[in-house]
């Protein structure tokens, strides 16, 4: 997805100015404030939580709250060592349609929770 930048709505109000409708100022900000509000940026968010499956094949991660987490070939790396019962933060990007990109997946030990 792309966000537009408020140097392009400016430009867009002042098209939509000069195309010569009897349209205010105040009525092109909101036409493209809503163009620029549709375009929903992706949000970073992250989760800890006990890794209750994980499919190598499948590439599905399954937490103990019932998350599942489909790894995409442009998701970040899995730890080698990673099994079920593991503790785990991932970091991800999430989107309109739900997780766009997962950024890490690392392993909680407990001199890490302390």
């Amino acid at each position: 997805m792309r966000m537009i930048g408020w140097a392009r709505l400016s430009r867009l109000i002042d098209v939509i100015d000069k195309w010569g409708y009897p349209m205010s100022r105040l009525v092109a900000a909101v036409a493209a404030s809503a163009i620029f509000l549709s375009a929903a940026p992706a949000i970073a968010s992250n989760v800890k939580g006990t890794v209750v499956a994980y499919d190598r094949v499948a590439k599905r991660l399954v937490l103990s709250d019932k998350t599942v987490f489909s790894i995409e070939a442009d998701s970040a790396e899995i730890p080698d060592s990673l099994t079920a019962g593991d503790e785990v933060e991932i970091d991800f990007e999430s989107g309109e349609d739900g997780v766009d990109k997962i950024n890490s997946i690392t392993i909680i030990t407990e001199e890490e929770d302390s």
